[in-house]
């Protein structure tokens, strides 16, 4: 009682302040921001004190379970900060230390990290080779609506990714959304050791150049990619492709190694500075590159390569350009091509708190060796070119059957001189027994970004053959390149009068 008339009193007091004393409180200085949080805080936490008490004395169910409201009270207000802030709940929080100890068993599903609060969805980017979504019949660019009957509305990464986990030879429900199916899809996927396939490699006999797509980071990966770019000659190589689409990163250190194939010993990769730009870490790379100096590199890239990722294409082409004005010949020459990456460029950390939980918060933003940051544009192609895909099934059926002359019933063949009848549709489709490597081949051969790279590392040996001072530098090979490559890009047109 005593409170509440002091707060009337307040109340009555500010009412009748003069004008000259309003004047005086309008033109007073805000405060510091450390006084302001620590104002709000002080406020706000005795409201929620005031509003805790009202339940346990006036709440009409008595000896209410506050666990869950809670979490999602906290939860909401770590998400509110960022979209990569959370809370993590004891799930959650166990799930990511079993992660890291190797003791979880997955579905080998790869998730975009673009996800709001209020979507209802998880989009598939890609899915394991052989992994247990792979064998449960999970695609890439499906979408999960439903985690063992669970809406995914206002549900964190995190809390998806940890639904998704579990025992070994356990079974987690999904219900999926695929573009061209009439309904909705359930599956069901054991979850299974995830063998890691992070890596795969061909070469291209016919142009000489060796392409090599990375689809996470890991120290497997390392491994087989310094075996990989071993075998690479750099007077028979024309160039080298490495794929980083879709790929949404992995671990960091395993991105320096990477970097560290590629780049001189000692070269900054990232790093790291809080609101205050004061530096919370930096990573270099610690070993001799194996990858020919000589060789041109395209590193192809889209908007779902995020995070480390994008920190290994942005790195090295820093450190192409700074080669380039030093007129000094130790970094290839590196052009990216593409579509605009994800711009991941924030940092987490994970910190323990109490009942066994956890606050994922954003504590700093990452930045390359010429200062530049990732968050939250994400990195620009030196040369744009979009992904063209191949018609789906349900395309295809349309173009079969209603979009040629063929389709129409009794058209006319004058090979026969007769009327002849279209094709039936066939309401059962050939089981698609190919394994994951011919599949990814397959669509390899077909990509259309693939194939764009290709195009500019041949139209740049040609150059050199011919011209070999007009493409002898980095800044020289991409004026040529974006002179001479459509792309993307906006032709002139200019109007010829008949």
């Amino acid at each position: 009682m005593k409170r509440l008339l002091t707060l009337v009193l307040l109340l009555v007091t500010t009412h009748t302040q003069t004008k000259e004393t309003q004047n005086e409180i309008l033109t007073l200085k805000p405060l510091p921001a450390q006084e302001q949080f620590e104002k709000i805080l002080y406020s706000w936490t005795r409201t929620l004190g005031e509003v805790l008490h009202i339940i346990r004395t006036k709440y009409y169910i008595k000896n209410v379970d506050l666990t869950e409201p809670m979490i999602d009270a906290i939860n909401t207000l770590l998400q509110s900060l960022d979209p990569h802030s959370s809370f993590l709940d004891p799930k959650a929080y166990n799930a990511i230390i079993d992660s890291t100890r190797g003791q979880f068993f997955g579905t080998g599903i790869i998730i975009s990290s673009n996800k709001s609060n209020d979507d209802d969805f998880l989009v598939i980017i890609d899915v394991i080779p052989d992994g247990p979504a792979d064998k449960a019949g999970v695609q890439a660019g499906d979408r999960i609506i439903e985690i063992d009957s669970c809406s995914l509305r206002s549900m964190t990464i995190d809390e998806a990714t940890a639904k998704l986990k579990g025992e070994r030879n356990s079974i987690v429900n999904v219900t999926i959304h695929r573009i061209d199916a009439p309904a909705p899809l359930r599956l069901s996927i054991t979850r299974d050791t995830v063998k890691e396939q992070n890596l795969l490699c061909y070469y291209l006999p016919q142009h000489k150049i060796h392409y090599i797509a990375l689809n996470i980071f890991s120290q497997n990966a390392v491994t087989q990619l310094e075996q990989v770019l071993k075998k690479i000659d750099a007077k028979t190589s024309r160039g080298l492709i490495v794929d980083l689409r879709n790929n949404a990163g992995g671990l960091l250190n395993a991105a320096v190694d990477i970097a560290g194939l590629f780049l001189p010993k000692n070269s900054l990769v990232v790093s790291t500075k809080d609101s205050s730009d004061f530096e919370l870490d930096k990573r270099i790379t610690t070993r001799d590159p194996v990858v020919p100096r000589s060789i041109p590199i395209v590193v192809l890239i889209n908007q779902h390569t995020g995070s480390a990722a994008e920190i290994l294409a942005g790195c090295l082409r820093v450190h192409s350009e700074a080669a380039d004005r030093q007129r000094k010949a130790h970094v290839p020459p590196v052009f990216l091509v593409g579509s605009q990456s994800f711009g991941k460029g924030s940092v987490q950390e994970i910190i323990p708190v109490g009942n066994n939980c956890a606050a994922k918060t954003t504590i700093g933003c990452y930045f390359l060796a010429d200062g530049t940051t990732l968050q939250p544009a994400g990195l620009t192609p030196d040369i744009m070119v979009g992904q063209k895909f191949p018609p789906n099934e349900q395309i295809e059926w349309v173009n079969t059957f209603y979009g040629r002359e063929r389709a129409l019933k009794n058209y006319i063949d004058p090979e026969t001189k007769t009327r002849s009848k279209p094709a039936k549709s066939s309401k059962k489709s050939k089981e698609d027994k190919r394994n994951w490597k011919d599949k990814r081949k397959e669509a390899i051969a077909s990509d259309h970004q693939v194939q764009s790279a290709i195009d500019l590392l041949n139209l740049l040996e040609v150059q050199h053959r011919c011209e070999p001072k007009s493409v002898n530098t980095r800044e020289k090979a991409l004026n040529f390149l974006q002179t001479h490559h459509v792309g993307d890009g906006t032709l002139e047109l200019d109007e010829v009068s008949a």
